[in-house]
Protein backbone atom coordinates (compact mmCIF):
# COMPACT_ATOMS: atom_id res chain seq x y z
CA UNK A 1 0.00 0.00 0.00
CA UNK A 2 1.29 3.40 -0.68
CA UNK A 3 0.03 6.80 -0.74
CA UNK A 4 -2.84 8.41 -3.28
CA UNK A 5 -2.99 10.95 -5.46
CA UNK A 6 -6.10 11.88 -7.86
CA UNK A 7 -4.78 13.93 -11.07
CA UNK A 8 -7.43 14.67 -13.63
CA UNK A 9 -8.76 11.45 -14.58
CA UNK A 10 -6.02 8.90 -12.70
CA UNK A 11 -5.34 8.03 -9.33
CA UNK A 12 -1.74 7.46 -8.59
CA UNK A 13 0.02 4.89 -5.58
CA UNK A 14 3.07 6.31 -4.56
CA UNK A 15 5.37 3.35 -2.09
CA UNK A 16 8.66 4.67 -0.06
CA UNK A 17 11.60 3.86 -1.73
CA UNK A 18 14.31 2.00 0.58
CA UNK A 19 16.86 3.70 2.51
CA UNK A 20 19.42 3.33 0.19
CA UNK A 21 17.65 4.58 -3.14
CA UNK A 22 15.81 7.07 -0.83
CA UNK A 23 18.91 8.30 0.59
CA UNK A 24 20.40 9.02 -3.26
CA UNK A 25 17.65 10.85 -3.95
CA UNK A 26 18.07 13.07 -1.35
CA UNK A 27 21.50 13.82 -1.67
CA UNK A 28 20.74 15.09 -5.70
CA UNK A 29 17.48 16.81 -4.37
CA UNK A 30 19.61 18.68 -2.15
CA UNK A 31 22.27 19.12 -4.64
CA UNK A 32 19.70 20.47 -6.74
CA UNK A 33 17.94 22.44 -4.79
CA UNK A 34 20.32 23.50 -1.57
CA UNK A 35 21.87 26.88 -3.58
CA UNK A 36 18.05 28.27 -3.71
CA UNK A 37 17.25 27.13 -0.27
CA UNK A 38 19.86 29.02 1.11
CA UNK A 39 18.91 32.37 0.28
CA UNK A 40 15.07 32.07 0.80
CA UNK A 41 13.12 33.04 4.07
CA UNK A 42 9.93 31.78 3.56
CA UNK A 43 9.02 35.42 6.18
CA UNK A 44 9.88 37.67 3.93
CA UNK A 45 9.38 36.14 0.41
CA UNK A 46 7.43 38.46 -1.54
CA UNK A 47 7.98 36.93 -4.88
CA UNK A 48 10.97 37.82 -5.88
CA UNK A 49 13.04 35.43 -3.75
CA UNK A 50 10.89 32.85 -5.12
CA UNK A 51 11.14 33.65 -8.61
CA UNK A 52 14.96 34.02 -7.83
CA UNK A 53 15.05 30.40 -6.34
CA UNK A 54 12.84 29.21 -9.43
CA UNK A 55 14.99 30.39 -12.19
CA UNK A 56 18.31 29.18 -10.21
CA UNK A 57 16.85 26.19 -10.97
CA UNK A 58 15.49 25.82 -13.75
CA UNK A 59 19.02 26.82 -14.48
CA UNK A 60 20.97 24.50 -13.38
CA UNK A 61 22.64 22.32 -16.55
CA UNK A 62 22.19 19.09 -14.97
CA UNK A 63 18.44 19.68 -14.01
CA UNK A 64 17.53 16.98 -17.38
CA UNK A 65 20.17 14.62 -15.77
CA UNK A 66 17.98 15.04 -12.24
CA UNK A 67 14.69 15.16 -13.63
CA UNK A 68 15.56 11.41 -15.74
CA UNK A 69 17.26 10.10 -12.62
CA UNK A 70 14.17 11.10 -10.51
CA UNK A 71 11.06 10.09 -12.87
CA UNK A 72 13.19 6.33 -13.27
CA UNK A 73 13.20 6.25 -9.75
CA UNK A 74 9.91 6.85 -8.91
CA UNK A 75 8.51 5.14 -11.39
CA UNK A 76 9.69 1.78 -9.94
CA UNK A 77 7.96 2.60 -7.00
CA UNK A 78 4.35 4.72 -8.36
CA UNK A 79 1.26 2.76 -9.79
CA UNK A 80 -1.85 4.06 -11.69
CA UNK A 81 -5.58 3.40 -11.99
CA UNK A 82 -6.22 2.82 -15.48
CA UNK A 83 -9.73 1.29 -16.56
CA UNK A 84 -10.53 0.19 -13.22
CA UNK A 85 -7.25 -1.82 -12.68
CA UNK A 86 -3.84 -1.29 -10.85
CA UNK A 87 -0.46 -0.75 -13.73
CA UNK A 88 2.76 -0.48 -12.44
CA UNK A 89 4.07 3.02 -13.83
CA UNK A 90 6.88 1.85 -14.99
CA UNK A 91 5.63 -0.56 -17.85
CA UNK A 92 3.55 2.27 -19.48
CA UNK A 93 5.89 5.56 -18.52
CA UNK A 94 6.81 6.77 -21.70
CA UNK A 95 3.95 6.74 -23.14
CA UNK A 96 1.80 7.51 -19.92
CA UNK A 97 2.71 11.42 -19.81
CA UNK A 98 3.13 11.95 -23.21
CA UNK A 99 1.86 15.71 -24.12
CA UNK A 100 1.01 15.67 -20.21
CA UNK A 101 3.91 17.78 -18.66
CA UNK A 102 1.90 19.27 -16.03
CA UNK A 103 0.43 15.84 -14.52
CA UNK A 104 4.50 14.14 -14.72
CA UNK A 105 5.37 17.81 -12.50
CA UNK A 106 3.10 17.03 -10.42
CA UNK A 107 3.66 13.24 -9.49
CA UNK A 108 7.03 13.90 -9.54
CA UNK A 109 6.40 16.68 -6.55
CA UNK A 110 4.03 13.87 -5.07
CA UNK A 111 6.57 11.55 -4.98
CA UNK A 112 9.05 13.84 -2.99
CA UNK A 113 6.41 14.56 -0.97
CA UNK A 114 5.70 11.16 -0.39
CA UNK A 115 9.22 9.83 0.30
CA UNK A 116 11.12 13.20 1.30
CA UNK A 117 8.47 15.53 3.04
CA UNK A 118 9.74 15.56 6.50
CA UNK A 119 13.07 15.63 5.43
CA UNK A 120 12.41 18.65 3.63
CA UNK A 121 10.11 19.65 6.81
CA UNK A 122 13.08 19.37 8.77
CA UNK A 123 15.36 21.13 6.59
CA UNK A 124 12.51 24.29 6.45
CA UNK A 125 11.39 23.17 3.27
CA UNK A 126 7.78 22.37 2.42
CA UNK A 127 6.64 21.30 -1.00
CA UNK A 128 3.25 22.56 -0.71
CA UNK A 129 4.05 26.08 0.24
CA UNK A 130 6.81 25.75 -2.38
CA UNK A 131 3.79 24.92 -5.24
CA UNK A 132 1.36 27.32 -4.07
CA UNK A 133 3.99 30.23 -3.95
CA UNK A 134 4.85 28.70 -8.13
CA UNK A 135 1.47 28.92 -8.29
CA UNK A 136 0.90 32.86 -7.20
CA UNK A 137 4.17 33.63 -8.93
CA UNK A 138 2.43 32.34 -12.09
CA UNK A 139 -1.17 33.70 -11.05
CA UNK A 140 0.58 36.94 -10.70
CA UNK A 141 2.26 36.93 -13.46
CA UNK A 142 -0.06 36.29 -16.07
CA UNK A 143 -2.49 38.92 -14.13
CA UNK A 144 0.12 41.54 -15.32
CA UNK A 145 0.39 39.99 -18.79
CA UNK A 146 -3.02 40.41 -18.96
CA UNK A 147 -3.10 44.05 -17.55
CA UNK A 148 -0.45 44.88 -20.10
CA UNK A 149 -1.47 43.24 -23.28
Amino acid sequence: MGNQLKIKEHTYTVRLLSSGLGLQVAARLMNLLGPGIKGMNEEEDNGGKMVAFVGELLSDPKLDQQLKFFTDTFQTVSSVQIAGKEVELSSIYETHFMGKYFELIRWLVFCFEVNHGSFLAELGFNVAQLEAKLRAVVSESQKLSETNG
